[in-house]
C-alpha cells in the first residue's frame, strides 16, 4: 500500500494531516498537497502516520485497500503498514 494514497484518500481529513505535521513538530499551514508533500518528506514510517488515527478511520482504510477491518486498533495499523 502507498502511503501517499493512505494521505489522499477521503477518509483522511485535512486536520487529521495537520495534526500529523504537529506531531512531526513541521509547519502545519497550507493546501491540502502542500500538507501531504511535507508529511511524506519527514514521516519516518508507515505507523508513525497511522498510529494517532482513530479506530473507525483505521477500519476505513482497511476496507477501502480491500484488507480485513476487524480487530483491535494495534490489529489494523499493523495490517496497514505491513500491507
Amino acid at each position: 500500500m502507498d502511503l501517499r494514497a493512505v494521505l489522499e484518500s477521503e477518509t483522511i481529513w485535512i486536520e487529521d494531516l495537520r495534526d500529523m505535521l504537529q506531531q512531526l513538530k513541521c509547519d502545519s499551514t497550507g493546501s491540502r498537497s502542500e500538507l501531504i508533500d511535507r508529511i511524506m518528506n519527514h514521516c519516518r514510517s508507515k505507523r508513525s502516520i497511522l498510529d494517532p488515527l482513530d479506530l473507525w478511520k483505521l477500519k476505513d482504510l482497511c476496507r477501502r485497500f480491500n484488507l480485513e477491518s476487524w480487530g483491535s486498533k494495534e490489529d489494523l495499523v499493523r495490517r496497514l503498514a505491513e500491507s
